[in-house]
């Protein structure tokens, strides 16, 4: 999720430089947690350098306490200038066999004020179109809760603080 949220690329043996996205490709063969051949390495990882005014938290939601594996996650990456969101990356897992960048959330953020209103408004459309498979609906409410959580922990208490 990190890795998506910040653009990160990938470099594998025998193949160009590419987004970490590729490397799960759409998720559609559920038997499979990657897209790598047998014969092939992922060597390297890519990260761009980050941005001038980045602001960035990881909030997970678990079923016990020191649980290994998060019921939902999320990764928020803001850039705030002068309290307007300039850049936003947002990703999140635990809801797919994959984890998910959420453009529109981006979107929804990007050249808005630092408002609740506009954080809550972004996180709600985390669950736009979502079909949840039987018995994992509560998880809905979560990602739009964890989403949420993660931006206002991204702003956290400096100048731009949501109040």
């Amino acid at each position: 999720m990190a890795l998506l949220a910040c653009d990160g690329e990938m470099t594998v043996t025998g193949r160009a430089r590419m987004p970490v996205a590729q490397l799960w490709g759409d998720g559609s063969d559920a038997h499979r947690d990657h897209l790598l051949d047998d014969d092939e390495l992922l060597t390297h990882v890519h990260l761009p350098a980050g941005w001038a005014r980045e602001r960035a938290a990881y909030f997970r939601v678990i079923s016990r306490f020191e649980a290994e594996w998060p019921l939902v996650e999320a990764v928020a990456r803001l850039e705030v200038d002068d309290g307007v969101v300039v850049r936003a990356g947002v990703a999140v897992g635990g809801v797919t066999t994959l984890p998910l960048r959420l453009p529109a959330v981006e979107a929804a953020l990007v050249d808005r004020a630092v408002t609740p209103d506009v954080l809550a408004a972004a996180a709600r459309i985390a669950t736009e179109g979502v079909t949840p498979l039987p018995m994992t609906g509560y998880k809905v409410n979560l990602l739009e809760a964890v989403v949420l959580e993660g931006l206002e922990r991204a702003i956290g208490d400096g100048p731009e603080r949501v109040e």
